[in-house]
């Protein structure tokens, strides 16, 4: 019963983390707002999380007694509220089932798909920014109206050592700031 219960208290949890992770990505600006929470509202939801889960779980503990069969040894049979109302227990199951796992899977379903999709709405934006150039404008074309030869315009740099470099101009091959920038694996 209670590995049951915790097993799917944290499939909770993993759909509140793929939640953050969406808000994260989706609005980024917005929220901040959501990452300053304090380590009390966030030990406060997952202790609701693990307590709603053990009491919507309790009707896995009436459903057995344990029987004596003689000496030492024990079994588990059905208990009498099971064998005089098992629609309860079996509604009791579906719900809990539905509420703690089959839900939040479906939910961390579908926020991952969103995910792709805001990813690739990203990319289609980016692709299109960088065909037209800074100013929205057809590169083709300039501010007269006539037409410029093609040439390939690149705006991002080519390593990760032209990138550092561009910000820290103390950064450069055989210099001591570029070993801190290595990882040793």
């Amino acid at each position: 019963m209670v590995t049951t219960a915790l097993q799917r208290a944290v499939v909770w949890l993993n759909a509140l983390a793929c939640l953050e992770r969406f808000l994260v990505i989706s609005f980024p600006l917005q929220s901040a707002l959501l990452r300053q929470a304090s380590g009390k509202k966030l030990v406060f939801v997952i202790v609701a999380i693990f307590l709603t889960s053990l009491l919507a779980h309790v009707y896995l503990i009436l459903q057995r007694d344990i029987q004596s069969t003689g000496g030492d040894t024990y079994t588990f049979v059905s208990s009498s509220l099971l064998l005089s109302n098992p629609t309860t227990f079996y509604v009791s199951a579906f719900v809990s089932r539905t509420l703690f796992l089959y839900f939040p899977l479906a939910l961390i379903l579908l926020l991952d798909l969103a995910m792709v999709f805001i990813f690739r709405l990203q990319a289609a934006q980016n692709n299109l920014r960088m065909s037209r150039g800074q100013d929205g404008r057809n590169p083709e074309e300039q501010s007269d109206g006539k037409k410029r030869e093609n040439r390939p315009e690149n705006h991002s740099p080519a390593t990760i050592n032209s990138s550092i470099g561009s910000v820290h101009p103390e950064y450069g091959m055989l210099k001591k700031e570029h070993f801190l920038y290595i990882s040793p694996f």
